[in-house]
């Protein structure tokens, strides 16, 4: 930079700068070069806050990302929810749950509307943590507000609640799920089936496919299936083969297929045969 010439830089040749020093993990330079900038005044607008928190966010430097939030409304700007969601990111990449969380009520406070990311970023943190009433919480919030949730904080939100064993929580978020996007419904389905039998609940995942609208649905019955035979769980695996044949004949075909093709690469390829049995003989 000229600084020492007295002529300071533009907003884009700072900004290669600062792409510079993060992609060659210089933090410490960057904070000086921003401190040298400061003392010239040349933060003075949202342009130059945004870049400056931005970066100082992409390299790890939340505690002077988080002063510069707070001096920049000092001055009477106001930071945007990008800035808010730059910095509870970094807090939640940097296990500052807490900051995470102090920042989320000041967007509250100062009346910045939470988007898509905001929520996306604090509920799967928050579930990974194991706070995972706070992230239905989150959750049901940001239904009030009219937000849809993605498939990010479906999954996360499901994977913690079964571990948790949340069921009817589970179920809510799942039929959210359903009204929201069928597409997306039918992916997080395999996750459900997947966490549900992964802790144990492979009766409940097994009802769950019982339903009508899961019927069709053949990657999830496979996954089901292949779950209860890895856990030796036969009986389990056996009445639903047969609730499958006798509600849609049509799909036994489809279904076997699928399953034997998946235990192909199986160590135990035979845990599937009690299963084929069981339909040769009902």
């Amino acid at each position: 930079m000229v600084i020492n010439t007295g002529k300071l830089p533009s907003i884009r040749t700072l900004s290669k700068l600062s792409k510079n020093l993060c992609r060659h993990e210089k933090g410490d330079l960057l904070i000086k070069a921003y401190e040298v900038l400061s003392s010239r005044g040349y933060f003075s607008e949202p342009e130059s806050y945004s870049l400056r928190i931005s970066f100082l966010c992409k390299a790890g430097r939340v505690r002077e990302g988080y002063s510069a939030l707070h001096e920049m409304k000092k001055k009477g700007l106001d930071p945007d929810v990008s800035l808010y969601n730059a910095l509870i990111e970094a807090c939640c990449k940097a296990e500052m749950i807490r900051p995470a969380k102090k920042l989320w009520d000041e967007m509250f406070v100062e009346g910045c509307r939470m988007n898509l990311t905001t929520y996306n970023v604090l509920i799967k943190k928050l579930t990974e943590e194991g706070e995972v009433e706070e992230s239905l919480r989150l959750f049901r919030k940001m239904l009030e507000k009219g937000i849809e949730p993605d498939e990010t904080i479906y999954t996360s939100l499901i994977e913690g609640l079964c571990k948790d064993t949340k069921l009817e929580d589970v179920l809510e978020v799942f039929r959210k799920c359903m009204e929201s996007d069928q597409i997306v419904a039918r992916r997080v389905l395999i996750t459900l089936v997947l966490n549900l039998c992964s802790n144990g609940h492979f009766g409940e995942a097994s009802q769950l496919l019982r339903e009508r609208e899961h019927l069709e649905q053949t990657s999830a019955h496979v996954v089901l299936l292949k779950c209860v035979a890895d856990a030796k769980e036969v009986e389990i695996g056996i009445k639903h083969m047969k609730w499958i044949k006798e509600v849609s004949p049509s799909l036994v075909h489809t279904i076997c297929s699928d399953l034997s093709a998946s235990f192909c690469s199986s160590s135990d390829p035979d845990s599937i045969l009690p299963f084929i049995r069981a339909l040769e003989l009902s």
